[in-house]
């Protein structure tokens, strides 16, 4: 009945923090976006995981995008860095630029190493740049930690994604 029982489940715990998200943060729209992005990769990556088609490959994927690029438009608003405030049209734009690009080149070519590496390519941008805007203000060493960790678990999860990918494509089932 499902082809991934396991993995299809566990998505849902993307649709429980999201709809908890939205309620606890409903006054921000960007936080309300980013809930709303994770109800969508729950639901996308339950039906993908539940079925294995390729049209549901997209809905676990392509929201995926949509929420890195929230959460750098999210921080184009911040008002602690004046180069951020000075630069927050071009960031956007860039930003949404990358993700369209992305999601176009990914759906004309269909391959699934463009949306690895440009999605990868996205979350780095985003460690930057939260990374950046971490870098002065109160509680300097935590900020500082709190980046360093953040840095390794994108690596980790980046690693466990290719290895992943990699033994499940040797091993066809």
């Amino acid at each position: 009945l499902f082809a991934e029982f396991y993995n299809a489940w566990s998505s849902m715990i993307y649709v429980i923090i999201g709809i908890y998200v939205i309620k606890k943060f409903s006054k921000d729209i960007y936080i309300v976006a980013v809930g709303l992005w994770l109800v969508a990769i729950g639901v996308g990556s339950f039906l993908f995981h539940a079925t294995m088609r390729y049209a549901f490959q997209l809905t676990d994927e392509l929201p995926m995008v949509g929420l890195v690029t929230t959460l750098v438009l999210a921080k184009t608003s911040s008002s602690h860095s004046e180069f951020v405030k000075k630069y927050a049209t071009w960031i956007r734009v860039a930003i949404c630029v990358q993700a369209i690009a992305l999601v176009a080149v990914y759906a004309y070519f269909d391959l699934y190493e463009i949306f690895l590496h440009g999605f990868t390519f996205m979350v780095l941008n985003d460690a930057a740049m939260g990374w950046y805007l971490r870098q002065s203000g109160p509680n300097l060493t935590l900020r500082r930690r709190t980046n360093l960790l953040g840095l390794v678990l994108i690596i980790l999860g980046k690693t466990f994604w290719e290895v992943e990918n990699h033994l499940c494509s040797s091993h066809p089932g």
